[in-house]
C-alpha cells in the first residue's frame, strides 16, 4: 500500500533559493530550552536524554547533588528533578537552586504520586509535577509546558 501511494505521488523538486532559511534550534526564530535533568536513576537520565535529543532539545544530566555542585557554567533554561534523590529530596534541592541561582522553572518528577504539603509549600520554582509512569513523551510535554509557564512568569516579573 505504501509503495502504491508513493508511486502515485509526483516527485516535486526542491526549489529553495540560497537566501531562504530553515529555522534551526540555534536560530533566533525558535527558542529551544536547554534542560537539566537531576535524577539518581541513570537509566531514566539516559532514556530522557536520548528522547529529547531526537527532538533536537539539548539535555544535560546529573545523578547526584555532588555532581550538581561541581557545575560552574550554569546555562540551563529549566530543570527536571526527581523527588527522591537519596539523602536529599527534590524539594530541598529546589530550595537550594532557588537560593543559589534564582528562579529556574522546575518540573518535579517521581515514580509515585506526590501531593504538595500545604504546611510547608514547595519553592516557587517548582511549576509542575509529572509521574514517571506516564512515559517519556508525556514528561517531555509537561517539561515544555513548565518551560512556557516559566517564560511567562519571567516576562511578568520584568514588566512589574
Amino acid at each position: 500500500m505504501i509503495a502504491t501511494i508513493s508511486a502515485a505521488m509526483p516527485m516535486i523538486p526542491n526549489k529553495r533559493s540560497r537566501s531562504s532559511r530553515t529555522p534551526s534550534p540555534n536560530s533566533a526564530d525558535i527558542w529551544v530550552p536547554k534542560i537539566l535533568v537531576i535524577d539518581d536513576d541513570p537509566m531514566f537520565c539516559y532514556a530522557f536524554q536520548r528522547f529529547a535529543r531526537l527532538r533536537q532539545v539539548p539535555v544535560n544530566t546529573f545523578d547526584s547533588f555532588g555532581d550538581f555542585e561541581k557545575e560552574r557554567n550554569w546555562s540551563y533554561d529549566m530543570v527536571i528533578m526527581d523527588y527522591d534523590l537519596g539523602s536529599l529530596d527534590g524539594v530541598e534541592f529546589a530550595e537550594y537552586i532557588e537560593d543559589t541561582i534564582g528562579y529556574v522553572p522546575t518540573l518535579m518528577i517521581s515514580s509515585t504520586d506526590r501531593q504538595q504539603d500545604y504546611d510547608s509549600p514547595w519553592p516557587e520554582i517548582i511549576e509542575g509535577f509529572s509521574n514517571k509512569k506516564k512515559g517519556l513523551d508525556n514528561i517531555f510535554d509537561d517539561a515544555i509546558r513548565t518551560y512556557a509557564i516559566g517564560r511567562m512568569r519571567r516576562k511578568d516579573r520584568f514588566f512589574r
